[in-house]
């Protein structure tokens, strides 16, 4: 996952959305995940902290 701070999507790569959708076609992503669809981030906020 990355935080991506731009009102464009990436164009290189392929990239889902963390919105709970199927990640069926992507059998190595299944893998890792150990599930069918990617995370719901979608009412999260993300909190970047700096430590020394």
């Amino acid at each position: 996952m990355i935080i991506w701070p731009a009102d464009k999507d990436p164009t290189e790569g392929t990239w889902l959305l963390c919105n709970g959708q199927s990640c069926i076609a992507y059998p190595e992503l299944v893998k890792v995940l150990g599930k069918i669809n990617v995370p719901n981030y979608q009412e999260y906020s993300c909190v970047v902290m700096e430590v020394r």
